[in-house]
């Protein structure tokens, strides 16, 4: 069996998500679902704007409306997205939650398709 790089980098996405999302449910035990947010998100910050820094892009290279959409994709998405992910964790757990997920993508698809006929 041949392996290369793309699925070595699939497998691994898959246990980081899944040891992530183990972890967010053992520190919604401690913490609210808010301050896990707030603690990755500002996580993440550091971790773009240090990519951002070591692949040399300066800002000045990005439009107003890029900027925008990025600082509005980030909200929505990241922030208030990721916030109800975690509130659902502290609920239904990471079992539930994986089963979930794992029905999210053929719904979409399914619903996607059924508004473009």
């Amino acid at each position: 069996m041949n392996f290369n790089l793309g699925d070595i980098f699939a497998v691994l996405t898959a246990f980081c998500w899944s040891s992530a999302v183990i972890l967010f449910e053992l520190s919604g035990k401690s913490l609210t679902s808010l301050q896990i947010s707030l603690i990755k998100n500002i996580i993440g910050v550091i971790g773009f704007t240090i990519t951002i820094i070591l692949i040399d892009i300066s800002f000045l290279d990005f439009t107003k409306s890029e900027i925008a959409t990025l600082i509005i994709s980030g909200m929505l998405g990241v922030a208030i997205g990721d916030l109800f992910f975690l509130k659902s964790l502290s609920i239904v757990g990471s079992g539930v939650s994986a089963i979930l997920a794992t029905i999210y993508v053929p719904s979409i698809f399914l619903i996607a398709n059924l508004f473009f006929w």
